[in-house]
Formats: C-alpha cells, structure tokens, sequence
C-alpha cells in the first residue's frame, strides 16, 4: 500500500532534481564567491544556474503549449550542460573547448532538434539527438575529472567521474530507446532509461558539486600551508619546514647512530644588485641560484632558504667530513658561473660554512649554528671585492659591465 501511495514517476522526480539542482547552485555560488581565485567555479555556477531555469521550464512546458518552449526549454539545458564541462575542465586543469568547438556542437545540435521539432515533430528524434549530444559531453567531463589524479586526491575526483561516466552511458541508451520508439509521443512517459537518467543526473550534479567544493577547500589549505612553509619566491622551503625537516633528521640519525650536515650559503655582496639592477634583478638571481643549487643536490637532501641571500642544505646519511667537502665544492661551483641579469652578465661568489651532527655539536640546531658561524668566518677571511670597497651607488656599479656579448661580465667575488 505504502509503495502505491509513492509511485516515483517522471514528472515527480522532475520537481524534485529541479529542487536539487536549485539546491547545489546555492552551494556552487557561495563556493564561487568565497573562492573566486579558483578556476573553474563561475562557470560550473553559472551553469548549474541556467540549468535550473531550463529544467524548471521543461517541467511546466505542458502548461505553455508551444514548440518555441520546447526549444527554450532544451537551448538553455544544453547551453548549461557545455557550461557545467567547460568549468569542470577548467578546474581539472584540462584545456578548454575551443570557441568554433562549442559553436559547431551548438550549432549541430540546434539543427537536428530544429528539424525534429518544426520539420517532422516527432519526439523520438528530438530526444535522441539531445541524449546523444549529452552523452558525448559527459564523458568529456568524465575523463577530465578522472585523468592525471593524484593517489591521495582520488576519493575527491573520482566519484564525480564515475558518475558522469555512468550518465553518459545512460543516455546512449536512451538515445537507442528513442531511436527503437520506446518513448511513443510523451516525454513524461513512465520509461524506465528516463527514470534512471533523471537518478543518474541528481548524482552527478550532487557528486561534481562535492568534488569542486572539496577540491577548492583542499587547493586553499595547501596554498596556505605552502605559504607558511615555502619560501614565495624561490619555491624552496622556509625557515620553519627547514627545523621542521632538521629535527627529524636529527631523530633519524639518532636512531641509526648515522651523520647528518649542514652546509650554511652565503652571497658576496648581494647588495650591490639591488642597489644597481633593482630587487626585480635581485629576485631573479635568487631564483636562478636555487635553481643551480638544487641541481647538486639528491632527492633525499634538503634545501632551503632562510632569509635575504642565504641558502641552507641540509644532508643525511654522510660517512664522512670529505663527503661534505665534495658537495660543498659543487654547490660554490654552480652558484660561481656567470649569470645574466637583463643585459648585464655577472659572476657571483658565494662564502659556505658546514659543520656534521654530532661530531660538531651535541644538537642538530647546534649544528646549524656552527654551519653558519663558519660561513660568517669564511666571509671575514675572503671578503676582498669591488662592492665591498665602494662607497656610494656608483661606485657599486662598478661591479657589473654592460655586456654586448656572453664573454663580458663583472665579479662581485669573495
């Protein structure tokens, strides 16, 4: 008796995906308006916003008798179907459709439903040829929010993919339904591939919306969290993630009885670029010299930046002080080989200072200590330049040379 008195037909389940998808839209927007930096939203809202207004008339459009209301009704539903795609993929980082893409497809569709509707009315024509163009986009949207997805954010892409996947698959089954006369002449008719699309589709309205919003979240912490912990400029990790890393290397070397190192970086007269070039200059030789640095480097090592023009790495597992010499050697290598800044060519020196837990200090944080009193030893010992001998802005210039070729440069050397 109770399953008599709540018979799910067309036209119910109808009014409630239009209450869902009014639902979800409310969602995406308050998503969209707290995280606007976000690619991919404003579409994926907007869409969802059209699609609302367009289900809401295909429901009511035996009210409003007229083929003009049938074709607002499927216009607007498909216009935010290719809305909805284009935002997913755009948030998944896939590349857009193309302009002349979107207009053939729009193009294509309006013809076939056209002709369906004011040439040769029949149904099983108009709802074959919407079901397959929706098919063909779901499963666009389908390997975008399933393709390249990291390990750890499966659970968040992947349901949202599946479900499009399976919507898709539905809708070619219901174009074979139409094309077979399984619809007759109502569109509100009891089929069950109609009944199980409508499910299918308050899925994947549902299961996309929590993939953006839960993504959104994720990508927002995780810029923060970079923020605190990486360097901005360089990429590199801070001051804070290097004490981090350095404690559980301490606690790593404990436990094996092994070594670890601490090579302090240090460049010469770094001044001197800012105050001739600029701090866009002085940025870019920064970045250029983490990139060279990181070269040396195996993937198990560490290096950061801690502030200004000073660069830390941080090794484990060393058997021995020569070990750290050899590395030491290579980093000053690559940081002292001539770098171009605009038009100018400069060849920059750099004063290093390691030390090796525990043969030099009881802690790992004494040990940075010592790594950097070193270097600031090394600086005091070598520190004979050009820069460090001028005595105003233009006398700093002197430093670097106007370079017409790659063989001209100027040395702030230690």
């Amino acid at each position: 008796m109770l399953a008599g008195a709540f018979r799910l037909d067309v036209y119910t389940l109808g009014v409630m995906t239009l209450a869902n998808l009014a639902l979800v839209t409310l969602a995406t927007l308050f998503t969209w308006i707290v995280n606007r930096p976000i690619a991919g939203i404003l579409a994926f809202s907007g869409g969802m916003f059209i699609l609302c207004i367009g289900s809401l008339v295909s429901i009511f459009r035996h009210a409003v008798p007229g083929a003009e209301v049938i074709l607002v009704a499927n216009a607007m539903t498909f216009s935010a179907t290719i809305l909805i795609v284009q935002g997913l993929r755009r948030f998944r980082g896939a590349k857009p459709f193309s302009l002349p893409f979107v207009a053939s497809s729009y193009a294509g569709f309006l013809g076939i439903f056209c002709y369906f509707l004011f040439v040769h009315n029949i149904l099983a024509g108009r709802v074959a040829a919407i079901s397959s163009f929706y098919a063909f986009f779901c499963f666009f949207a389908a390997w975008a929010m399933l393709r390249d997805v990291p390990r750890s954010d499966r659970l968040v892409y992947w349901p949202a993919g599946i479900f499009l996947a399976v919507h898709g698959l539905l809708m070619l089954m219901r174009t074979e339904v139409a094309l077979t006369g399984g619809f007759g002449d109502n569109a509100f008719s009891p089929v069950p591939v109609q009944i199980a699309c409508l499910v299918s589709l308050n899925m994947v309205v549902v299961s996309s919306a929590l993939s953006l919003m839960t993504a959104s979240s994720l990508r927002l912490r995780r810029e923060a969290e970079e923020l605190a912990l990486y360097d901005p400029l360089t990429h590199l990790p801070n001051r804070r993630l290097f004490l981090d890393r350095l404690r559980q290397a301490e606690q790593r070397a404990l436990a094996t009885r092994g070594q670890l190192a601490v090579i302090y970086l240090d460049l010469d007269d770094f001044k001197a670029v800012n105050d001739t070039m600029g701090h866009q200059a002085g940025d870019e030789v920064l970045k250029t010299v983490a990139a060279r640095l990181s070269t040396v480097l195996s993937a198990g090592d560490c290096l950061a930046r801690i502030g200004g023009d000073e660069f830390v790495v941080l090794l484990e597992g060393i058997r021995s002080r020569q070990d750290v010499v050899s590395v030491t050697d290579r980093l000053k290598s690559v940081v002292e080989s001539e770098t171009l800044i605009g038009g100018w060519s400069a060849v920059f020196r750099v004063s290093c200072g390691m030390a090796l837990f525990p043969a030099d200090g009881r802690t790992a944080e004494a040990v940075v200590r010592e790594a950097d009193a070193a270097m600031y030893q090394s600086k005091r010992d070598g520190r004979h330049t050009l820069a460090a001998t001028a005595s105003d802005q233009s006398q700093a210039a002197a430093v670097f040379s106007r370079s017409p070729s790659p063989s001209l440069s100027a040395k702030i050397a230690s």
